[in-house]
């Protein structure tokens, strides 16, 4: 065979398939940057959510409060301000994880330095109270404008989940209008992607040994790929992308590993297509001087 390309993608997707009894860590992962994740079922994972006491929990990880001031002081950000509605911002609600199911605005803020507050509805305002800081409220969307003034006062530059132009659909819950009302209320608004990396996109100790059993396993079946490719062609015996495909299936459930998507073998022009993907049996021969793509990930 004078070709033969099979780059390996050994990673434990964050955020979207840990191994059985080890819990998601909420963020993003790897699929586009993505700070919220889909488990097999398709449904986001349900992050821990604030820990008592000074401690951020967002699924398998946590942060302490200082850790996330000293990277507001170092990014020169006034605070983190985190809101949601009737749980629009799935990423702020898990983060903060209010008691109870919350219908009407709240937000919270994490200042660079001091302590953090929450602003919620007068009738909802008790769903805060186990978090750090205090809680201030409103009686009605009039007299939100002026509480959400006297939240941020004096706090110039705030982080949200706001991106510029929505170059980062993922990382931008919060609709225009608030944005809006923050910025009338005298604050500049800066992306909060980098913060939402640093609580949500850590692996914990557990999971980062998962991670690399599960990249050791992957490159024991990427050596058998290898191997009956090679026996195979030696023989002359017609071995299938789908066929190849689904041996690997086979071999990661023997050793218990789990992946968002299934093998993928493609041969030739096959490569070239990100959609490809050959029945169980079926597809192309793998044929000496073939060029072969493998993917495997669990």
């Amino acid at each position: 065979m004078r070709r033969l390309l099979v780059p390996l993608l050994a990673a434990a997707p964050a955020l979207a398939h840990p191994p059985p009894g080890i819990a998601p860590v909420g963020m993003a992962p790897v699929h586009d940057a993505r700070v919220k994740g889909r488990g097999a079922s398709g449904k986001q994972p349900s992050p821990a959510g604030v820990a008592a006491g000074r401690a951020f929990t967002f699924g398998a990880s946590r942060t302490p409060l200082a850790e996330i001031q000293a990277a507001l002081a170092r990014d020169k950000l006034d605070g983190w301000l985190l809101t949601d509605r009737g749980g629009e911002d799935e990423v702020a609600e898990g983060l903060v994880a209010p008691r109870g199911s919350i219908a009407r605005r709240w937000f919270y803020l994490i200042p660079a330095t001091g302590e953090p507050m929450a602003l919620a509805h007068r009738t909802e305002a008790d769903a805060f109270t186990r978090l750090p800081g205090r809680t201030i409220s409103y009686d009605g969307w009039r007299a939100l404008d002026g509480q959400l003034r006297a939240l941020i006062k004096g706090k110039r530059r705030l982080a949200m989940a706001w991106s510029p132009r929505g170059a980062l659909p993922s990382g931008a819950g919060v609709d225009g209008g608030t944005v809006d009302a923050v910025r009338a209320a005298g604050a500049q608004v800066f992306s909060s992607g980098d913060l939402l990396t640093l609580v949500g996109a850590r692996l914990s100790d557990v999971q980062r040994s998962s991670l690399l059993v599960a990249a050791r396993q992957l490159e024991a079946l990427r050596d058998e790929a290898y191997r009956r490719i090679l026996e195979a062609t030696i023989a002359g015996a017609a071995l299938t992308e789908g066929g190849l495909a689904h041996q690997i299936a086979e071999g990661m459930a023997s050793r218990g590993l789990e992946g968002a998507q299934p093998p993928l073998v493609a041969v030739d022009e096959h490569t070239a297509d990100p959609s490809y993907r050959p029945d169980r049996a079926g597809g192309a021969v793998i044929h000496p001087g073939a060029l072969v793509r493998i993917e495997i990930a669990a």
